[in-house]
């Protein structure tokens, strides 16, 4: 079992680590930045209080006992926001890191050791600070399918094309490319202008200006679909109307000061969303 246990950690860090490579390649366009947001955004959504802390009750936000992800967080600089902690937990070593940090930072992208990556267990409710609680090999599969580059391109470095050309956007992709926050467009703004004027805007902040378009074929929106683990360009991966409809009701009472549950989500005053996760607050 713990043989197995090691190859599973490898294999699944060896794929995140691809898809780092596959977006630091896309990243002369930006695009690096933009799925470490989006990644993080959708763990804030999906965190429980048992995420951090030994537990799942409210109560224990103002306690000490943080699990092993909940005090590797607090470890970190405090003047960081949360969002950038929580991304800097998951960015992994780069090509100039020594071997001592090389190996402090993959740690850190699996801080109980069970051989998945903290933010694929964050994504499927499992507590990333426990080495008994992982996700069933689908779950993960699904995440790892989901939350890449292909949120928003076709294919990434095709050979002997550069820019856009080599990374060329799927139809979301395309959308967010253009999106800005000015209520009406000039109708005589090209392409290119729409495109400048979307790469000054960040990219959770375009995201929530589209959070209601739908693909065609589809009764879920793109964030939906998104939130929902289902690829937001592939209309032919749709969540069920019944998990559409259950979604839509737990983000309706999550949005109710009454209604919400406490232990879900990251959304609360008891925790500094300052920074990126501020340009996603009425996403849902």
């Amino acid at each position: 079992m713990m043989e197995m246990s090691r190859r599973f950690r490898n294999s699944a860090l060896i794929t995140l680590s691809a898809t780092v490579l596959l977006c630091t390649a896309v990243d002369v366009i930006g695009k690096e930045r933009h799925l470490e947001q989006i990644r993080v955004v959708l763990m804030s959504r999906a965190a429980r209080c048992a995420t951090c802390h030994i537990g799942n009750d409210a109560s224990t936000w103002e306690s000490p006992g943080l699990n092993l992800y909940g005090q590797r967080l607090g470890e970190l600089p405090p003047d960081d926001t949360l969002a950038d902690r929580i991304a800097a937990m998951e960015r992994g070593p780069s090509a100039s890191d020594s071997g001592e940090d090389r190996t402090r930072k993959q740690r850190d992208q699996d801080i109980d050791g069970d051989g998945v990556p903290n933010w694929i267990e964050v994504l499927a409710l499992a507590n990333p600070g426990d080495a008994n609680d992982v996700p069933k090999q689908n779950r993960i599969e699904r995440i790892q399918r989901v939350v890449r580059c292909n949120i928003c391109h076709d294919q990434t470095n095709l050979p002997g094309k550069q820019g856009l050309d080599a990374n060329p956007h799927n139809e979301f992709g395309e959308l967010l490319s253009e999106t800005t926050t000015e209520k009406k467009q000039k109708s005589d703004s090209s392409v290119e202008d729409r495109r400048r004027m979307a790469e000054r805007i960040p990219i959770l902040s375009r995201i929530e200006s589209i959070k209601r378009k739908k693909p065609k074929g589809s009764k879920a929106t793109y964030w939906e679909k998104l939130r929902l683990m289902r690829l937001p360009a592939d209309r032919k991966d749709n969540p069920s109307p019944e998990g559409l409809k259950k979604f839509r009701k737990r983000a309706a009472s999550q949005r109710s000061a009454k209604k919400r549950d406490p232990t879900r989500g990251m959304i609360d005053p008891a925790h500094n969303n300052e920074g990126f996760l501020q340009d996603a607050e009425n996403l849902d």
